[in-house]
């Protein structure tokens, strides 16, 4: 359960578990909270309390979660279903994070072009049982980038790049991704930096060719 504070700079809520006192009413007041109740999240969705892999130590220290945004909002989700008292900062007035928004005189703002995608079943899972049937929007929109003087379709998607690039730019991206596997299952390379992860991972050319200009444009 959250509650944010009556007064004072940026945003504070608390986290904790829902078979606790402190969780059925707010501290310094008698006025209860029905959506905090055993077998619910934070946020009151299909997520429980208590479905977490572990239980949080009885007597153990309140987590300190800095950010409410999508990953500080998730974290507590996660730690209140371990049964672990949390208390989420926030030095903005709403949460969210870069996935809110503003109104200005009644249309809504988005601060960017942000949309969820994921290829991890369980992590979809866990954003979708959040919140009630109907309260995802899903747009219809068709996404390209432009990289070597073609368009792509955002999320890459392996089809496509390979029809896409030319044989020569194929064979050196699938001949370094191959390099770097092979590279990963006997070794561990050391990554200090974005770029390192990326060729790790995928090779040189798909990061000269995509992951580097995207990612300094970004």
């Amino acid at each position: 359960m959250f509650y944010p504070p009556s007064a004072g700079g940026g945003r504070r809520w608390s986290f904790c578990r829902p078979e606790s006192a402190a969780c059925r009413t707010r501290p310094g007041s008698t006025r209860s909270w029905p959506n905090c109740t055993p077998g619910r999240g934070i946020t009151g969705g299909r997520r429980s309390c208590g479905r977490g892999r572990g239980r949080w130590p009885v007597g153990a220290d309140r987590v300190l979660v800095l950010g409410a945004g999508l990953t500080g909002l998730a974290a507590a989700d996660r730690l209140a279903a371990a049964g672990a008292p949390c208390l989420v900062l926030e030095r903005g007035s709403s949460v969210g994070g870069l996935a809110a928004g503003i109104v200005r005189n009644g249309f809504s703002f988005d601060y960017g072009p942000h949309r969820f995608h994921t290829p991890e079943p369980r992590l979809e899972r866990f954003f979708t049982d959040l919140f009630p049937d109907g309260a995802w929007l899903v747009p219809r929109r068709k996404s390209e980038i432009q990289l070597v003087g073609r368009r792509f379709a955002y999320p890459l998607e392996l089809g496509d790049v390979v029809r896409k690039l030319d044989f020569t730019d194929n064979v050196r991206a699938f001949a370094d991704y191959m390099v770097s596997a092979l590279r990963r299952a006997f070794s561990r390379p050391a990554e200090k930096s974005f770029e390192d992860w990326v060729i790790n991972r995928f090779g040189r050319t798909l990061y000269d060719l995509y992951f580097g200009p995207y990612t300094e444009k970004l």
